[in-house]
Order: structure tokens, then sequence, then C-alpha cells
């Protein structure tokens, strides 16, 4: 018995410890500029689909132009939804999660600026990289595939 109670507690510990070594491992690539292994740390469609929703809330809302519905709103409307949704696609990639987790001016890698990281679900954990005040930088991670993979970035 007091093996099996041993082994359910190694388990639940190296559950908790994961996504933490996941957030060192992702560290060391993102500092030695490996970009093949920062890419299995990417679930880049979901941060790509991610950063375009938060584009396109930003986006103000044309479609009541001059207080009726205007064609001319719309079709502007329209435009800057496609130019948004190809900008994301063509910019949002494996080199800039690398440069916004990692900026040329920070000498400290991103396991030493972690400053919070903590489970808002058993599959989805949260990293905050600086202080609160200070213009941080927020991260999501899943459970995805047997692994933790970043889905967001803020």
């Amino acid at each position: 018995m007091r093996y099996l109670s041993f082994l359910v507690f190694a388990a639940v510990l190296s559950a908790l410890l994961w996504p933490y070594v996941t957030v060192y491992r992702l560290s060391n690539a993102i500092s030695s500029g490996d970009m093949p292994a920062l890419t299995q740390f990417l679930d880049m469609p979901a941060v790509q689909a991610n950063y375009e929703k938060t584009t396109q809330a930003s986006l103000p809302d044309l479609s009541q132009f001059n207080g009726n519905n205007s064609a001319l709103g719309n079709l502007v409307q329209n435009g800057l939804q496609q130019l948004n949704q190809t900008l994301v696609q063509h910019t949002i990639d494996a080199q800039w999660v690398s440069s916004v987790l990692q900026p040329k001016a920070q000498t400290a890698n991103v396991f030493e600026r972690f400053s919070f990281g903590f489970f808002e679900s058993p599959t989805r954990f949260m990293v905050r990289l600086g202080e609160l005040g200070q213009n941080p930088t927020h991260f999501y991670m899943t459970w995805q595939d047997w692994q933790w993979r970043i889905v967001a970035v803020y």
C-alpha cells in the first residue's frame, strides 16, 4: 500500500511540475535561437487565431456608418478584416513568438523573467513574464498530445 501511495504522489508531483519544466525548456530553446526546438512548443494555428481574434476586436465597427446600414461601411469593414487576417497569417510565426518572449533589449532569458505561472484548469497553464505594472508578457499553454504547447501570447 505504501508503494502504491508513493507512486500516486510521484505522478501528481510530476504532473504539477511538468509545465514549469516546459517553460525552462522553452527558455533554453529561445535563448539558443533553436527555432525547430521552439516550434515543438507552439500550436501556431491557435496562436494566430488568438492574435487575429484580439486584433479583430480592436477594429472599428463600420457597418453602421453615418447611423444607418452603409454599403461603403460594410465594404471597408470586410476589407479591414481580410487585411487583418492576411497580416496575422504572414507575420505571426515562431520568430515573432521568440521576439515577443525574449526581446533583444532583455539580457535575462525567459525563465529568469518568469514571475508567475499557475494552472487555470487541469489542461491550461498561464505564465507571466515580468512584474505587474511594468508591461508584462503573458502566454497560455494547453495540454495537447501529451505535452504543453503555447496557444496564446499577449
